[in-house]
Formats: structure tokens, C-alpha cells, sequence
């Protein structure tokens, strides 16, 4: 990746990040901060919220919360990986304030507050479209 790409150039310009959170302030963060770098970006409230906004196909990459109401990120990630299709291949990035290493069906977990260049990094790795 050069570093124009690195630095939100054309890479990261097609790429279609859905960033799921249900505290409004740290969605609202999370997308301004991938806006910044070049990203499309769009946010859900909730797991249920983000499986209607994937069944179009349009996402590259999820950035999900895991502990939200209604329906939570392991709920989401389990029903996202049984759809039919490429949706269910979508790289799951979590990022949550639960001490979740290992999430099944999760490509990368971090811990909030996620490192943001580490994040940046991960987030360029897995969306650009192959």
C-alpha cells in the first residue's frame, strides 16, 4: 500500500466502512475519524439496524460494538455469518469496552479506546476491495 493510500487516498476513497455503535457520541467520533482518512462511512445503532443496512451489499468492512439493546454484536455477528452470499464474508472489526480477545466470526478485536492508527491500519487491510 503506498502512502497516499495510507493516508486516506484512493484506497480508502472505495471503500464502505458501516460503523455500529449504540452510544451516538462514539459512533458519531468513529465515523468522523474514517471520514477524515477517505473512507465512505455510514453508522447503525444496533445489530438489527446494521443487518438491514448490509442487505443491500454496499459495506466493504463493519466496525462493530459488542453490548448493545435489542440486538447485541455476538447476536449480529452470528446472524451476519449465516446469511447467503458475500454479506457473510464482510470483515467484522470489533471495537468494544468488554474484554473481548477472541470473538467468533470477528476478523480483529480491540478494546475501547481503540489504538486509532492501529485501527486505521486494520480498517485499510481488510476493506480495500479485492
Amino acid at each position: 500500500m503506498s502512502d497516499v493510500e495510507r493516508n486516506g487516498g484512493p484506497a480508502a476513497s472505495r471503500v464502505n466502512v458501516l460503523v455500529v455503535d449504540d452510544h451516538d457520541d462514539a459512533r458519531e467520533v468513529m465515523l468522523a475519524f474514517l471520514r477524515a482518512h477517505g473512507f465512505r462511512a455510514d453508522g447503525a445503532r444496533d445489530g438489527a439496524q446494521a443487518l438491514l443496512q448490509l442487505d443491500g451489499g454496499a459495506f466493504d468492512l463493519v466496525i462493530l460494538d459488542l453490548v448493545m439493546p435489542r440486538l447485541d454484536g455476538f447476536e449480529f455477528l452470528k446472524r451476519l455469518r449465516a446469511l447467503p452470499g458475500a454479506t457473510a464474508k464482510v470483515p467484522v472489526v470489533v471495537v468494544s469496552g468488554s474484554d473481548a480477545k477472541d470473538v467468533s466470526g470477528a476478523s480483529v478485536c480491540f478494546k475501547k479506546p481503540a489504538p486509532l492508527d492501529e485501527l486505521l491500519e486494520t480498517v485499510q487491510r481488510l476493506g480495500v476491495r479485492s
